[in-house]
């Protein structure tokens, strides 16, 4: 009983004073958010028909929340109500994926997918557990990105809860699909895969990729796979790094596929986001030094004078998954001149070095923009915007301006609560 009570104890502490899947927990925060955002920018259009008083939507709230959700099926007899709903649930989304007041960005998507699961009549799979995986990611760490690997306290306790709990619902769910496969005839012999490639409204579209699966090899290959993946995916959490990096891999590859062979785009982008929070922080360092030397520095160079300017510094820090990053103020460090650059030239406007070995590249205004967004993951779904902004001419235009209008204020000239600008 003694042995039994100090082994508790000993898995108490580690839960207080290890963080676990630190970068892991913040993929998942930016998959599931990206998810979010994606379902409330692709179904806006449609609103009304799908959620609204004229449309087939017979879905309500009192399923959930009794006498309580007469009142809250009104939001979805206006108009305005259900682009409300949507624009909240897309915030929170946004939210998750630029990682602002995550807790509070989670709580916005969580009553969103509620609100709209509940009252909507389509889904593809994912619907339940993006519903579950948000009621866990309350309780992640409101800092992931500064959370060091010796934090303690009952904020880290409550983030390594979160953090089994997501794990526990994985394993559930691919056991749960396992088993129920195993008792259908279709996947016991082999041919589920035929099946389901050749129907029209849920196999691919391409004729071509029909046909490949008609070959009894490939189906019955793919059929089983799937089933063996799922079947053993709780013992490969246990397996050494390079085996376990191999079957996320894997299981990358094959939710991959059921997106564009499917059309199960949200629920592979889900499950993917998962399967990436499984590689605990060791496997993330083992990826990032065999990876190291395919995989560029960006040097920032930002003034210190500009508070916005800064501000954008530490977003940028803040963000900075890969740990590609290291944003330095010109001001106070000269090391741009290593690079042929001149204090006029990176006080005009900001300068990014992306360096890859001993061979770097230079980008500038509204051009170094793009580079950051380009290798902050949080900021991909702007990516699109951004490259339109610069092939139209119109971003360096609207940069140039902000770079000339900012405002800024030297350091140490400040008393009391009035400070010199100058521009």
């Amino acid at each position: 009983m003694e042995e039994d009570m100090s082994s508790l104890w000993s898995f108490y502490k580690t839960l207080e004073s290890q963080p676990f899947n630190r970068i892991g927990a913040r993929l998942l925060q930016i998959g599931v958010g990206a998810v979010i955002l994606y379902r409330t920018v692709t179904e806006l259009p449609f609103a009304q028909y799908l959620y609204g008083p004229d449309g087939p939507a017979i879905g309500s709230t009192i399923t959930w929340l009794g006498p309580i959700g007469v009142w809250v099926d009104t939001v979805f007899y206006s108009a305005w109500g259900v682009y409300l709903t949507l624009a909240l649930w897309g915030l929170g989304g946004l939210g998750l994926i630029l990682g602002f007041r995550p807790r509070l960005s989670t709580l916005l998507a969580l009553i969103g997918s509620l609100l709209v699961e509940l009252r909507g009549n389509t889904g593809d799979g994912g619907d339940n557990i993006l519903r579950l995986l948000l009621l866990y990611m309350l309780f992640f760490h409101p800092r992931i990105e500064q959370l060091s690997a010796t934090a303690s306290g009952t904020a880290v306790f409550s983030h390594n809860i979160g953090v089994i709990a997501v794990y526990a619902q994985l394993i559930i769910l691919y056991l749960v699909s396992a088993t129920t496969k195993l008792q259908g005839e279709v996947w016991i012999n082999g041919t589920a895969a035929y099946y389901v490639t050749q129907l029209d409204s849920y196999g691919p579209p391409w004729a071509s990729v029909r046909e490949l699966f008609k070959n009894p090899w490939i189906t019955t290959l793919a059929t089983y796979s799937t089933i063996f993946y799922q079947l053993f995916f709780p013992a490969m959490l246990l397996a050494p790094p390079t085996w376990k990096i191999s079957w996320t891999v894997f299981g990358i590859l094959l939710h991959l596929s059921f997106a564009i062979l499917m059309g199960l785009v949200t629920f592979s982008a889900v499950m993917i986001s998962l399967l990436l929070f499984t590689l605990g922080d060791k496997e993330w360092a083992l990826l990032a030094q065999v990876t190291k030397r395919w995989i560029p520095k960006l040097i920032v160079f930002v003034d210190s004078d500009c508070p916005y300017c800064s501000w954008t510094g530490r977003w940028i820090k803040r963000m900075d998954l890969l740990g590609l990053f290291l944003v330095t103020p010109y001001r106070t460090d000269m090391s741009f001149r290593r690079y042929n650059l001149d204090l006029e030239a990176v006080d005009r406007e900001m300068h990014v070095v992306r360096q890859l070995g001993d061979k770097y590249r230079i980008f500038r205004g509204f051009d170094a923009v793009v580079a950051v967004i380009k290798h902050l993951p949080p900021l991909w779904p702007v990516l699109p915007i951004a490259v339109l902004l610069q092939l139209s001419g119109l971003g360096p235009k609207l940069y140039r301006w902000l770079a000339d209008h900012r405002i800024l204020v030297t350091a140490g000239s400040c008393q009391g609560e009035s400070c010199p600008i100058k521009r």
